[in-house]
Formats: structure tokens, C-alpha cells, sequence
């Protein structure tokens, strides 16, 4: 019993010293604009597109388009290609981690 508490206890303190060790943050400083120059505002709802309601296909047509190119499987293949596109890129030069420092090969 002494034993879980004593650890418990630790960790307590270090819980605490990593919390103090951050320090204070400080928010950037707004950029400084000109004497009569206004707030440019742009509206969070400016790409908004309303809902529109598709017309209801008939179920027999779905599932005959499912099937004819290839049923789930299909779907599925779609979805794995697309996650291996970008594994599948070699980095160029300027990609690479030594292009940034400026070193040549």
C-alpha cells in the first residue's frame, strides 16, 4: 500500500514540475496595420453552398452500376490506391531533407 502510494505520489510531481516547466505563453502580436487603412473581413460562410436534395435513383440501377464495376471490391481498391499514391512518390532533390541546408549531391 505505501509502495502504489509513494508512486502515486511521484508521479503527482512530475505531472506538476512538466506543467510549471512550459512556462508562460504569449500570444503574437497582432500585425500592425496602416493609419487609415480598415479590417479586411472576410466571411467564415463565403464558400457556403446551401443543400439541395439529388433525385432518388432507382434501386435496381444502383446496385446494377455496383455490380457491373465490380461491387464492393471496387470501392475498396479505390480506397487502397489512394492511401498508397502518395507512399509510392520518390522525393525529388528538392524535396529531400539535405535540399533545405543546401547541400548538393
Amino acid at each position: 500500500m505505501s509502495r502504489s502510494r509513494s508512486l502515486c505520489a511521484a508521479t503527482l510531481v512530475v505531472a506538476c514540475a512538466a506543467a510549471f516547466a512550459q512556462g508562460p505563453t504569449t500570444a503574437a502580436p497582432a500585425p500592425v496595420q496602416g493609419a487609415g487603412a480598415a479590417p479586411k473581413y472576410v466571411s467564415p460562410l463565403r464558400d457556403y453552398r446551401a443543400f439541395a436534395d439529388e433525385p432518388v435513383a432507382s434501386w435496381r440501377e444502383a446496385n446494377e452500376t455496383v455490380r457491373r464495376i465490380g461491387g464492393w471490391q471496387a470501392y475498396s481498391r479505390e480506397a487502397y490506391q489512394a492511401l498508397r499514391k502518395p507512399a509510392q512518390q520518390a522525393p525529388t532533390e528538392r524535396d529531400s531533407h539535405d535540399a533545405h541546408h543546401g547541400v548538393k549531391r
